[in-house]
């Protein structure tokens, strides 16, 4: 199946409302390359508003928020999508000093050492009967990227992602309700760039 996102790609056969949200990393803390034309394709981490802004700037996002410092990427989007953050913004940092993972497990990113990152999705209602693929379908997206890279990345299901045996990413989905139906869907990603 061709690597690709709500953004940019494929469909995915027998879901015909869902694409896959692509991303990626690198080895030993040098570029993060979220498999998306231009997107952090570089010898660094992008760790600026204007570079990042920049650099997506072809790519059908909604906004980009960029911290060089947070709490949470997820609880700054969380709060976004309940302000009205359209679909597909993205929240990006270069640190993140609170974190978290499934049972609340924390995720420290300490400073230009990984990808921390959260995407606002908006379901339509079509894609809303399949919002439980969602955690699956990021896993197999940021193992594709990873093999992009030449990786051998195994899924640990159902939101984590081994190099050689280790940890090198997660993943964590929250949702914003509005009474009994999905309002928006947030996709926390955290990636190791430097181990």
């Amino acid at each position: 199946m061709q690597a690709s996102a709500r953004v940019s790609g494929s469909v995915l056969p027998g879901i015909p409302a869902i694409r896959r949200v692509h991303t990626c990393t690198l080895k030993s803390g040098r570029t993060v390359d979220l498999s998306i034309p231009g997107l952090f394709y570089r010898s660094e981490i992008i760790v600026n508003q204007d570079e990042l802004n920049k650099t997506l700037s072809k790519l059908p996002l909604g906004e980009i928020r960029y911290f060089d410092s947070i709490g949470s990427t997820n609880d700054e989007a969380l709060a976004w999508a309940t302000a009205g953050a359209r679909d597909m913004s993205i929240v990006v940092a270069n640190e993140q000093t609170l974190g978290r993972g499934r049972y609340d497990r924390p995720w420290i990113t300490p400073h230009a050492t990984a990808l921390a990152m959260s995407i606002v999705l908006r379901p339509s209602m079509e894609e809303r009967s399949h919002l439980s693929r969602i955690v699956g379908l990021a896993a197999l997206a940021v193992s594709d990227a990873l093999q992009i890279r030449n990786l051998d990345p195994e899924i640990k299901w159902p939101n984590d992602i081994l190099l050689n045996m280790r940890k090198v990413a997660g993943i964590l989905i929250e949702l914003v309700w509005s009474g009994e139906n999905v309002e928006c869907v947030v996709i926390g990603i955290g990636i190791n760039v430097t181990k």
